[in-house]
């Protein structure tokens, strides 16, 4: 059973961590457009 809640605590993590990354590269991209 605790393997299981450690996997599901560590995919979560991973995923926020994917939803930041890509907030982030979409913030450099928005300011790219924005300069041209």
């Amino acid at each position: 059973m605790m393997l299981i809640v450690n996997l599901i605590s560590v995919f979560c993590y991973i995923i926020v961590w994917i939803i930041l990354f890509f907030k982030k590269s979409m913030k450099k991209k928005q300011c790219k457009i924005y300069t041209t």
